[in-house]
């Protein structure tokens, strides 16, 4: 199974929902040994840089 979230939210400062958004990830990425783990967020460049930082050390696909 593919499991497919918008982390679009991580190109802001990092509050609730991206803390959670992270955290679910990071619980996904452990816990999932069978399910294809996608990252995708519509963002400017900018914001690729912020979302990639806060994906640093989670094992997924990532998709711009």
């Amino acid at each position: 199974m593919r499991i497919v979230v918008d982390v679009a939210p991580l190109s802001h400062q990092r509050t609730g929902v991206g803390n959670y958004i992270r955290g679910s990830l990071l619980g996904l990425a452990e816990a999932d040994g069978e399910h294809e783990l996608v990252a995708f967020a519509p963002v400017s460049a900018r914001g690729r840089r912020a979302v990639d930082a806060a994906l640093a050390g989670i094992e997924l696909e990532r998709r711009p």
